[in-house]
């Protein structure tokens, strides 16, 4: 009996996680996790029967961790179903869901093994694990910035659940913050195929759109998300946004506005309605948001340096030097900052001490752009 491609890719996976973990590996722990190594490659070439007998070893030696005793379980599940042993099979995936209860790899595998026997109802109890699993995991990995692994995992789960709106919600998410924009919107458009009152999902939509440069789009669609859900704040705050973006300051302060009647303390909401006042040729409104929000939060950098631009769009090179300065002791690696005391120092005639802070700002520019590519 030859693996199905979800089982193969699943073997995969098994394999490419336990090399990360032998990379990681201690010295004293190295020759166990080997073992595991070895066993699944060997697998791989078609040699199943002393990969079963290796994985064997390893397991019986005591000495492997928690996941990875469960990695080695589920593989030689797998090695025993391409030998036609189901029956040896089943305790390996009951093993390794045991020793790691929110293993979805194992739950799909049985899964698997239930399906070819024709136990569908067990089988979609366990596909049902599994698609929890990989939506749980998937939440994980975004949530550690590793977007193309969410992506994998929410996609896994989607291929067990298709219905679900969640992961489609949540690959859109990820897909938004990959620069996938199409595939963000197809996700987002999914979710509202499914629910269509989803205001989570229109105010997604928008944020794709605006990262796409579309903000009469975003526009239309956090306008929907507010029509469903009047007090939700992040369509607010995103609608003030697209209209500062369109150039509505009228609109945008208004939306910020709705924004700090919901959240007294979004200090974000403050520095954007001060820009919009600024912008506007108001600039006593304008300060006044600006030190609120350095109220608010005085740890945040960002406060010092937009409130710094504005005190050099006015002139006042003696607060605008006093901010920026104050936002480069709070985020040494701020290269807007820099350049803006740079800009700073220049008008007030050090020129000097303004070359300084530019190829400071360059330094940081080059650095910071090698660490994102």
């Amino acid at each position: 009996m030859r693996m199905s491609r979800r089982i193969a890719a699943s073997l995969t996976l098994a394999c490419a996680a336990l090399c990360m973990v032998a990379v990681l590996a201690s010295p004293a722990e190295a020759y166990d996790k080997e073992d595991v190594i070895i066993a699944i490659e060997t697998g791989r070439t078609g040699a199943y029967e002393l990969a079963t007998r290796l994985l064997t070893e390893a397991i019986e030696s005591g000495e492997l961790p928690t996941h990875i005793e469960s990695m080695a379980y589920n593989a030689r599940g797998m090695f025993w179903l391409e030998r036609g042993h189901s029956e040896n099979a089943l305790p390996d995936f009951d093993m390794a869901i045991e020793l790691m209860p929110n293993d979805p790899e194992a739950y799909y595998n049985r899964g698997a093994l239930f399906s070819l026997e024709g136990e569908e109802a067990l089988a979609a109890a366990d596909f049902e694990h599994a698609a929890t699993g990989y939506f749980d995991r998937g939440n994980l990995q975004y949530d550690r910035g590793d977007f193309d692994k969410a992506i994998d995992d929410y996609s896994r789960a989607l291929a067990l659940n298709p219905g679900d709106a969640d992961s489609f919600y949540h690959r859109g998410l990820a897909f938004k913050k990959s620069g996938q924009y199409d595939a963000a919107v197809e996700d987002f458009r999914m979710v509202l195929q499914i629910n269509p009152g989803d205001p989570e999902a229109h105010n997604g939509l928008g944020g794709v759109h605006m990262a796409q440069n579309q903000p009469e789009l975003a526009l239309a669609a956090y306008d929907m998300a507010l029509e469903l859900e009047p007090e939700y704040v992040d369509a607010h705050f995103n609608r003030g946004l697209a209209n500062m973006k369109l150039g509505d300051f009228e609109e945008a302060v208004a939306d910020f506005t709705r924004t700090l009647r919901l959240d007294p303390e979004d200090v974000v909401a403050y520095l954007n309605r001060g820009d919009c006042y600024l912008l506007s040729g108001d600039s006593t409104r304008a300060f006044r948001d600006y030190d609120k929000a350095v109220e608010l939060y005085p740890e945040y950098a960002t406060s010092y340096n937009t409130r710094g631009k504005a005190f050099l769009a006015a002139g006042d090179y003696e607060n605008a030097s006093a901010d920026f300065q104050q936002a480069i002791v709070l985020n040494p690696d701020f290269k807007e900052a820099y350049f803006n005391m740079g800009t700073t120092l220049y008008e007030m005639g050090d020129l000097e001490a303004a070359e300084e802070f530019f190829e400071r700002a360059q330094q940081l520019e080059l650095s910071q752009g090698e660490s994102e590519s």
